[in-house]
């Protein structure tokens, strides 16, 4: 948990920094630190290969300022049902972080206003 909560402080320092790959480096590791914490095997490094991909292509764009600030308070939640052993709490808030993460990098990726994407399921 003290690696999770390292990369929790660095993306928000990153956040006040502005500092748009930094983010990205702590985001990526919250969530292949999370995926081995699962003990998941193999799944942190794909992980990691999907996300880079993913960055490269969004980056000329950039975070959004308020999409940082939910992604920030989203990992918040999690770490805390990760702290209280709250396997259910963990699971809905991965669940809601990934739904919104998908739906922002696809808006981001095929230009679409949010309304115009249906990525339920």
């Amino acid at each position: 948990l003290e690696t999770l909560e390292k990369c929790l402080q660095g993306c928000e320092k990153a956040m006040t920094e502005q500092d748009t790959r930094a983010q990205f480096l702590m985001d990526r590791e919250f969530h292949a630190l999370t995926i081995e914490i699962a003990k998941i095997q193999g799944l942190a490094d794909y992980f990691r290969s999907i996300y880079e991909q993913l960055y490269l292509r969004i980056t000329l764009k950039g975070l959004h300022h308020e999409r940082a600030s939910a992604v920030t308070r989203e990992h918040q939640l999690l770490l805390q049902a990760i702290r209280q052993r709250d396997v259910d709490e963990a699971f809905a808030m991965l669940d809601q972080h990934f739904r919104a993460g998908k739906r922002y990098i696809f808006n981001q990726l095929f230009d679409a206003p949010p309304a115009t994407i249906n990525l339920s399921g």
